[in-house]
């Protein structure tokens, strides 16, 4: 329908109340100056803060939120695909609750997606709480090694090698603390594997991506604090 949303950002939570709260009033002021619609689908993971009566007391004031209510902490990938299968936009931001989205960030990826068809996942430049920058993309190791998935096993992130790129470029992966991507790829590929409880299904939905032959980029111009 025409009142659908442009952009779904689907916010994973876990007794994080007040960096919550930071996140979405960083997307509500961002939202002020922007032309792009959005929702929030805040996932909470059975937090044993006030973190769902935050929520529903912002979804009383009438603000485009929706909750879903986990009983048991499901981990990052599977609460991401729950936010995932009910968000109506085209576009579909992973965010962190733990983030400060910076000025028109968001407007700004989806201003780059939408001019730029051939690609599929977009991440902004992350910023420390200092404002200096965060390392958030990386190439994999060799694509003879990711062949075979069951790497992603024997690897622990900081294995990785992570930079901060000073210029729009094409990479291997983005940090899923902030990412975008069409619906669509969801669609294709399907979503976060759910096999992963945390630290690596970014990097493993981001190999999928790539070797479905998209593009993933790095756009600097978008800043969100990490």
């Amino acid at each position: 329908t025409m009142s659908d949303p442009i952009l779904s950002i689907i916010i994973v939570s876990y007794n994080t109340k007040e960096l919550l709260k930071q996140c979405i009033e960083s997307i509500i002021k961002n939202s002020k100056t922007s032309s792009v619609s959005y929702e929030i689908i805040v996932v909470d993971n059975n937090s044993k803060d006030d973190s769902v009566k935050f929520v529903n007391s912002l979804i009383r004031n009438k603000l485009a939120i929706k909750l879903i209510e986990n009983k048991e902490n499901l981990g990052f990938a599977k609460a991401n695909n729950q936010g995932i299968k009910i968000a109506k936009g085209e576009y579909i931001m992973l965010l962190n609750s733990d983030t400060i989205v910076q000025d028109n960030a968001l407007e700004i990826l989806v201003d780059y997606l939408e001019k730029n068809r051939d690609i599929a996942v977009l991440g902004p430049k992350l910023l420390n709480a200092d404002r200096t920058s965060q390392p958030s993309v990386g190439n994999f190791p060799s694509l003879l090694v990711v062949a075979n998935m069951l790497f992603f096993e024997h690897f622990v992130p900081n294995r990785f090698v992570r930079w901060s790129p000073k210029t729009t470029r094409a990479v291997d992966w983005v940090m899923g603390a902030a990412l975008m991507s069409r619906k669509e790829i969801f669609n294709k590929i399907g979503g976060l594997d759910e096999n992963i409880f945390m630290y690596m299904e970014e990097l493993e939905w981001c190999y999928r991506v790539k070797k479905n032959g998209y593009k993933i980029y790095f756009y600097p111009q978008a800043k969100i604090v990490h």
